[in-house]
């Protein structure tokens, strides 16, 4: 059976223009965002952080949350995962952003995790979540992701 690993993901970013700022599927903002830098998180097992791992060459399914904005404040992004105490179950993954504090963003995707699971009878093992927070002076984004990847797709 393949081992199945999720990678969490989170950057923020000043950029020079509000078109650069929403620009986020370039390879350029990724790699700055952090994804050269990936933290690995494998349910029962623990690995040193190495990109490395992730094979080369293939499609790699990503859920994000962003939020880019060129209003002075605060802007946050947060990905929540659901983990089911049953690991035969799929879990849940909720993004939100928003122009509100990290503390507001995380605690709403957390609760619509809770929410979904509830709704399908999932119970809950934990509930893990990836977020950034930035203070926009002219244009800024953040990022959070989660990048989901099994071990047969090497």
């Amino acid at each position: 059976m393949a081992e199945a690993k999720y990678f969490l993901i989170k950057g923020v970013l000043e950029e020079y223009s509000l078109l650069n700022a929403y620009d986020l599927d370039s390879f350029h903002f990724l790699i700055r965002s952090g994804i050269a830098q990936v933290e690995d998180v494998i349910q029962g097992v623990d690995l040193v952080s190495n990109a490395a791992l992730l094979p080369t060459n293939i499609l790699i399914p990503v859920a994000c949350a962003s939020y880019a904005c060129n209003i002075p404040g605060v802007i946050s992004s947060c990905v929540a995962i659901g983990i089911p105490q049953d690991s035969n179950v799929s879990g849940i993954m909720m993004e939100y952003s928003a122009r509100k504090e990290l503390e507001v963003v995380e605690s709403e995707a957390k609760r619509m995790v809770e929410d979904v699971m509830k709704l399908n009878n999932i119970l809950i093992k934990e509930i893990k979540c990836v977020s950034s927070t930035f203070t926009v002076e002219k244009f800024g984004v953040t990022f959070a992701a989660v990048l989901l990847y099994n071990t047969n797709w090497s």
